[in-house]
């Protein structure tokens, strides 16, 4: 009986619902474009109050069960004059949008109402109140909201990125902010930081992160007491989804070409496992079981045997594969639903899923090491000691899991934040040319050859859980923020293999000839199993206190810690080849298992061949732990009517702790412990309504990285230079003192031109260097005594309706600054230079840092044709890549515009169809050397276009 009546009951409950509407809405600062919370909502008909609600923490409300009819809705609050929408037509099963903008009445942003079930998201902010949410700051902000990603069609995050003024991201994970990236950077999910699973870049991996995750984006170049301490030029705090408004579905396939690669039968690649297409390695290239136990005391016959076996339960997959690419291939699909409760709660999830595969690769590159042999004087020319062409492919796939629950009342918020990433890279690449720094080893002469080949699968996963809660006190006045994070992350190079040779050209017939493996080359043909594992987790508890006085408008505190854990091992397996030398056929001919050492019981004597022998590295094996608790206090003083100044310090403590192994595998342990103090005061003055004068001072401090402490030694490729980690450099980090002085002057609700100037001085700025005079192929990470920066910027923001009709489709944003930046020489090796070159200079230019930075957004939108399109341009000035010791010239790596371009068609109410090309000009990666006027290349190649058509859904 129960049954029918539960179904009577919901049968009864949904014809009531369908005969009545609801109102949803927002009510804002107009001004400043943050929401008000606390603001009522009176529903009125004939002049009859009917229902009344308040906005929540995030300026949202919702009236419910309205019954068809017309009616009005009047907005008050007590910092703002009343707004009223008249004549407001309410449904049955209907949903009205109503947005309130209180405050200024001078700015045409009043409140408003529209029927449109396909309405954005109020919470994903728009272009136009991020930018009133950047003017209200009181920090010097940039700001980018999800309205812009969308129209945009960027598919990820490394994408989204360039959008912002003074932001490039170049190969899709190298990220500048005024033209400074890498360790001085900090990129933040939802507040929390986040591992990176790059040892040699420390910055999460950002085109792991589709763009339907993202809210909005601030890019925070002042510094306050409540951020993170270890940055030195900027955080970048992706902020998630979190509170549809409504129910939304979304769908979208992207098929796209690489120039080079897709469709390319000669695209070389290798046999790998079942599941490489999906980005998985189905565990055929694991390391073997026990294949490295050895009996005990064994006789010759049976270590023979022992070693044979060994050798045999490792696959011979040394050979190569002509395997053609299809298309690149993308696939996300995103959902999010909101359940209005009652007394002003709600309850909304999430969720969102992405599946991208594509092919890249480059040929005709080239590789080269150059070094001054000799006296700086009597020389006019670089010795070549490695000059190689070079050749890359690559198959990338990526997958992604993001998922959210949130749960809110009119003073509380609650949200669980999950995601899981995954990204796979299969890889080969070849090198091969001249080889002069091997022509005494090998004997061969100054016209010795070299080739290098590798097989490479790396599996990048990072899971992270995030929760995240607000809540108002004390008639909202007090705020309460906290935030516990938890990741962990692995990257896993299963099996990458090296095969290397030395060999000469006949001069007659031009034929290979005298093929050899040596250990002064590269070395005999090795297997390295690899694996990093990190772990961080968060804590953070801040509180913020409004005050009505005259002087005092807020006081903040909070306090924060962090637990980083990592872990790096890596087995090392060669191929000894002392029994059976090497002499032509390649790889694949040569490790195979008709080659193997085998016994031959018919003579009982040893049959000569290679087998594989553990060559287990204890250097290249460590365990990292970083600690860190601060706290933080500011507050915030109205100096006049037009004038405020935010002032605070922050105090944190750092424990670092490392164990690793030297070369001779003697344990090698460090425990770091530093407090530092630091303030932070910035300093906003209104010119007038639009017009803002802006003054920051604070210092940072940029911790060396993990990586930048361990004794692992990394290279690009075999041959090329080697570098290792320095643990001296946790007791040297980085101190940087910063100085903002901006103004900006904003007009209209899409307008801004912004100006002015910065400075910096560092102690202790870390650099890639070698170690020692003459040619060495050992760098390491090092600190310079100390550097300065100097710089200008300028920001334009322009809707280009003065250019006359045309003109009011487009709208334009321009970027430009100019860097002036100095490190300091160490005396001892400004001494050795002066040796030789008396007029050598005092300053290099700091490591890193580019001279100048321009980016250019120009967007079209055809309302007639019903069509958008922009076009992005980005460039960075050349920078200081290696540092190469004495007066040998540092390896500079030299710009690279990039251009993309984008366009967007709707077609009919839910589709649509989006066409991009990226790195249209293809300008090539090139770093260079420069000794007297002459310019010699390190490393060239060019990536390619990419060309992509994309079909979006969305209910």
């Amino acid at each position: 009986m129960k049954y029918p009546l539960l179904f009577l009951f919901q049968f009864l409950s949904f014809c009531l619902l369908a005969q009545t509407g609801s109102i949803r809405g927002k009510v804002s600062d107009a001004e400043a474009g943050k929401p008000l919370v606390g603001a009522l909502l009176l529903l009125e008909q004939n002049g009859q109050q009917l229902k009344e609600v308040q906005t929540d923490l995030d300026g949202n409300f919702v009236i419910l069960s309205v019954a068809a009819g017309v009616y009005s809705l009047i907005c008050t609050h007590p910092e703002a004059p009343k707004q009223e929408i008249k004549g407001m037509t309410i449904r049955e099963g209907g949903i009205r949008l109503a947005y309130f903008r209180l405050g200024n009445p001078d700015i045409d942003l009043g409140g408003k109402a529209e029927e449109n079930h396909q309405s954005q998201n109020l919470n994903r902010y728009s272009a136009q109140s991020m930018l009133l949410r950047r003017k209200s700051s009181q920090q010097i902000i940039e700001t980018l909201a999800a309205e812009s990603v969308f129209h945009s069609g960027d598919e990820d995050l490394s994408k989204a990125l360039r959008q912002l003024p003074q932001v490039n991201v170049e190969n899709n994970n190298q990220l500048f902010i005024r033209g400074l990236g890498g360790r001085y950077l900090k990129t933040l999910l939802n507040g929390a930081e986040l591992p990176s699973l790059d040892l040699n870049n420390s910055l999460i991996q950002l085109d792991l992160f589709p763009s339907t995750i993202i809210d909005h984006i601030i890019l925070e170049k002042g510094y306050s007491a409540e951020q993170l301490a270890s940055s030195g030029t900027g955080i970048i705090n992706i902020e998630t989804r979190r509170f549809p408004e409504k129910q939304q579905l979304q769908h979208q396939l992207h098929i796209g070409m690489h120039q080079s690669a897709s469709f390319n039968p000669n695209f070389m690649s290798y046999e790998g496992g079942s599941l490489d297409l999906i980005g998985l390695d189905d565990g055929s290239r694991s390391l073997p079981s026990d294949a490295l136990n050895l009996p005990d005391n064994p006789s010759s016959r049976d270590l023979t045997l022992a070693l044979r076996n060994r050798s045999l339960a490792f696959p011979a997959n040394f050979s190569t594969q002509m395997n053609m690419p299809g298309p690149n291939l993308g696939l996300n699909f995103s959902i999010s639903r909101r359940k209005d409760l009652k007394k002003g709660r709600s309850i909304s999830y999430a969720f969102v899923a992405l599946f991208k595969r594509f092919s890249m690769m480059y040929e005709g590159g080239y590789a080269a090491m150059h070094h001054l042999i000799g006296d700086y004087e009597a020389n006019y020319e670089l010795e070549n000691q490695l000059e190689l062409s070079d050749q890359f492919y690559q198959e990338q796939t990526r997958v992604n899991l993001f998922f959210t629950l949130s749960y809110k009342s009119r003073r509380n918020r609650i949200s669980l934040v999950i995601m899981d990433n995954l990204g796979t890279e299969k890889s080969y690449r070849e090198l091969e040319g001249l080889g002069g720094r091997y022509q005494f080893v090998s004997g061969l002469g100054p016209d010795t050859r070299y080739r290098t080949k590798s097989w490479d699968f790396e599996q990048k996963n990072i899971a992270a859980l995030q929760l995240l809660g607000r809540h108002l006190r004390q008639n909202e006045a007090l705020e309460i923020d906290w935030t516990l994070s938890a990741s962990l992350s692995n990257n896993n190079q299963p099996d990458l293999r090296y095969f290397n040779e030395v060999y000469s050209v006949n001069t007659f017939s031009g034929e290979e000839q005298s093929h050899r493996i040596i250990e002064g080359a590269g070395g005999e043909p090795r297997r390295f199993y690899r694996q990093i594992q990190a772990f961080s987790g968060e804590g953070q508890l801040n509180f913020k206190r409004k005050y009505k006085q005259k002087r005092l408008k807020s006081l903040s505190w909070g306090f924060r810690g962090t637990a980083k854990y990592q872990y790096f091992d890596e087995r090392q397996l060669r191929y000894s080849t002392s029994y059976l030398p090497y002499t032509g056929g390649g790889a694949a001919n040569y490790i195979q298992s008709s080659n193997y050492i085998n016994w031959s019981d018919s003579t009982n004597s040893l049959v000569p061949g290679i087998f594989i022998e553990n060559a287990y590295d204890s250097t290249n094996n460590y365990v990292a732990l970083e600690l860190l608790l601060g706290g933080y206090t500011s507050s915030l003083w109205t100096l006049g009517p037009k004038t405020q100044l935010e002032a605070g310090f922050r105090l944190e403590g750092v424990i670092n702790a490392y164990t690793g192994f030297d070369q001779d595998s003697i344990s090698v342990d460090g425990v770091n412990m530093y407090p530092v103090l630091l303030p932070a005061f910035s300093l906003r003055h209104e010119l007038d309504k639009d017009m803002l004068f802006r003054l920051a001072y604070s210092a940072t401090i940029a911790r060396p990285s993990l990586r930048e402490l361990s004794a692992f030694t990394s290279f690009d490729y075999m041959g090329d230079y080697q570098i290792t980690g320095n643990l001296e450099l946790a007791k040297q980090p980085t101190h940087l003192q910063h100085l903002d002085i901006r103004w900006e002057n904003y007009e209209g609700q899409r307008s801004l031109l912004a100006g002015g100037f910065f400075a910096k001085y560092l102690r202790n700025p870390i650099e890639l260097a070698t170690l020692e005079p003459g040619f060495s192929d050992q760098m390491q990470f090092r600190a310079a005594p100390w550097g300065y920066l100097l710089g200008m910027e300028i920001e334009l923001r322009q809707e280009l309706g003065m250019l006359g009709e045309w003109g009011d489709a487009w709208w334009m944003q321009f970027n430009f600054s100019y860097i002036y930046a100095r490190a300091k020489i160490a005396e001892e090796e400004l001494d050795f230079m002066r040796l030789e070159r008396a007029d050598a200079p005092s300053f290099r230019p700091l490591f890193g840092q580019s001279p100048y930075n321009l980016s250019i957004l120009l967007q079209y939108q055809n309302k007639k044709l019903n069509f958008e399109a922009n076009l992005g341009l980005q460039v960075q000035g050349e920078r200081l890549a290696y540092v190469i010791y004495g007066n040998t010239p540092d390896i500079i790596e030299q710009p690279r515009p990039n251009l993309d371009f984008h366009l967007n068609k709707p077609l009919g109410r839910h589709f649509e169809l989006r066409f991009s090309v990226q790195n249209l000009l293809d300008s090539p990666f090139l770093q260079t050397q420069t000794f007297k006027a002459r310019e010699y290349a390190y490393r060239q190649f060019n990536w390619g276009r990419s060309f992509n058509l994309g079909f979006y859904y969305n209910m």
